[in-house]
């Protein structure tokens, strides 16, 4: 699946789970590659309040973004960070 947009208010991917119960997804990104990314998401915006990838939840017991690094030895990161900012935070909350 393809998409692209040239709209200044709209996305080019949507996915939207209509489901009630059950473990549903709306995007699944999958990559094999050993330096691959399953999703991912770049706010190329200089200015303003860009986000790459955001992630919330309204449920009581839900999580907003979550990372889960599945090795069982050496140092993998379930969810890693960084800015360039002096005043910002790779991680924050």
């Amino acid at each position: 699946m393809f998409g692209l947009t040239h709209s200044t208010n709209g996305g080019a991917l949507l996915g939207i789970t209509l489901a009630t119960t059950g473990y549903t997804h709306s995007v699944i990104g999958n990559s094999d590659s050993t330096n691959g990314c399953g999703v991912f998401g770049w706010a190329v915006a200089t200015t303003g309040d860009t986000v790459g990838v955001f992630g919330e939840s309204d449920s009581t017991n839900g999580c907003g973004v979550y990372g889960w690094a599945t090795a069982t030895s050496g140092s993998a990161i379930g969810v890693q960070g960084e800015t360039d900012s002096p005043g910002g935070a790779g991680v924050y909350g």
